[in-house]
């Protein structure tokens, strides 16, 4: 299967629904006459562009790659060592030797095993951006999740108020199934955001304490 499915069809469900949103629900709540819903309306639509420029940025903006080291043809004659000790700030770090990228990995840099690659900060691979989260392109996964999230929860309300104010309730069938999608991709994507608000306090937390924040592995 290709690497690049996942984002594919992320962008497809993304832009699909969004779509399907604005063609359906929307053009209905602008029928309106008990209430303006323009500013809220326009509000959505902002904040879906966000949510897709945010997404886009994860996915193509380099997220820490360290570039391997040539290798040495003197330097196979041994074995380097798995391990080596540094002093960084007055702390003892161990760092682990790459045996792929041919260098001591820097704390808090990891080795993805998709990418093949050691990633400064590494966070995870996201197949659904198809790249890795580290520390160049983090502050753009982060902003994503939270501009999906209200994108998410905006839609929902809007065509749950859809829903409810038709009859028979089965009229609107296209904001049924985006409420549907919405409740159903909300769970996932919030608790995901809130683990990551939770990292960035733990981490602000050891930095104003001044505690090291590093992984030996």
């Amino acid at each position: 299967m290709c690497k690049a499915f996942p984002f594919i069809a992320a962008v497809t469900v993304l832009v699909i629904a969004t779509g399907i949103f604005n063609a359906f629900t929307v053009r209905e709540l602008l029928q309106e006459d008990s209430f303006n819903f323009i500013p809220i309306i326009v509000l959505s639509e902002i904040i879906f562009i966000f949510t897709l420029i945010n997404f886009l940025q994860t996915a193509f903006t380099d997220p820490g790659i360290l570039q391997k080291d040539k290798e040495d043809d003197n330097d196979n004659d041994f074995h380097t060592p798995l391990f080596k000790i540094v002093v960084i700030n007055n702390t003892t770090v161990r760092l682990k030797y790459c045996d792929t990228c041919q260098f001591y990995r820097p704390p808090r840099t990891s080795h993805c095993s998709m990418c093949n690659r050691c990633i400064e900060n590494f966070d995870h691979h996201c197949p659904w951006v198809n790249n890795c989260v580290g520390r160049r392109n983090y502050r753009f996964f982060f902003s994503f999740l939270m501009w999906l999230s209200l994108h998410i929860l905006l839609t929902l309300a809007l065509t749950i108020y859809r829903v409810v104010i038709c009859r028979p309730l089965w009229s609107d069938i296209p904001s049924l199934v985006i409420a549907v999608l919405c409740f159903i991709a909300i769970f996932p994507i919030m608790g995901l955001l809130s683990f990551h608000i939770a990292l960035n306090k733990d981490g602000a937390n050891h930095k104003r304490t001044g505690d090291p924040q590093v992984q030996h592995e």
